[in-house]
């Protein structure tokens, strides 16, 4: 059975589509996968410490920043211009055993793609005996199809996010929100 939900990573109405798992019914978006919560998470998450930020551009970047500081979501927020400047970051960040609580990137990016990038961070994690993997979020206006789903199990944690058309800070607000809490586990939310 079909239904039409709002997909916070598609940022568009879809027919999503149901499943029984556990024999409990779950709704997926039919282009990202995303399983499709009809009711906001109860859970809210505490601030992020420090949140690593690569996109195509920088004014993009700088958005996403003070979006995430605004909104209560990131208390420090890292702009990097490209993926070989995030793997230094992380590189320097892992040798001090620093955090790094969540790593946005855009699939598209000069010198290091976002998929290059993230698992050069996987790579590094493991050399750096790392615990926990950063949560990876791609922030990207390629959609997600058959590909990029494989990719984002193959890098997980990580979740997508499309840019769509409308890139500013209030269309991306309440989406982006939902996606890092979907990301950080079932039931918790980003503080409102």
């Amino acid at each position: 059975m079909t239904k039409t939900l709002y997909c916070p990573s598609c940022g568009e109405q879809v027919q999503a589509f149901e499943m029984f798992v556990r024999g409990i019914k779950v709704r997926h978006c039919p282009q990202c996968g995303t399983q499709i919560k009809l009711r906001p998470p109860t859970t809210p998450l505490p601030p992020l410490e420090v949140v690593l930020i690569a996109q195509d551009s920088m004014p993009l970047s700088e958005m996403l920043k003070k979006l995430l500081e605004d909104q209560g979501i990131s208390r420090s927020g890292i702009l990097c211009k490209d993926g070989h400047q995030i793997i230094s970051q992380c590189t320097e960040r892992f040798k001090n055993k620093e955090r790094v609580d969540l790593i946005i990137l855009d699939l598209q990016m000069q010198v290091l793609d976002g998929k290059e990038t993230a698992r050069s961070i996987r790579l590094l994690e493991q050399s750096f005996l790392r615990e926990k993997k950063a949560p990876l979020l791609f922030f990207s206006s390629i959609r997600c199809d058959d590909t990029v789903k494989e990719f984002l199990t193959e890098v997980k944690p990580a979740a997508f996010l499309y840019k769509s058309n409308d890139t500013s800070p209030s269309a991306i607000s309440a989406r982006i929100k939902e996606v890092i809490s979907r990301l950080f586990g079932e039931g918790k939310s980003i503080p409102k």
